[in-house]
């Protein structure tokens, strides 16, 4: 897991894309608002 600025936990996934160009490299991070 990541921090964030605020010192946070972040989540991120990341999706390439195998070197086509009819797919995206793709990152997307969620905010940890609570963990068990």
């Amino acid at each position: 897991m990541a921090k964030g600025t605020d010192g946070s936990d972040l989540l991120i996934f990341v999706s390439d894309n195998n070197f086509s160009k009819e797919q995206k490299t793709q990152f997307i991070a969620f905010k940890v608002l609570a963990r068990p």
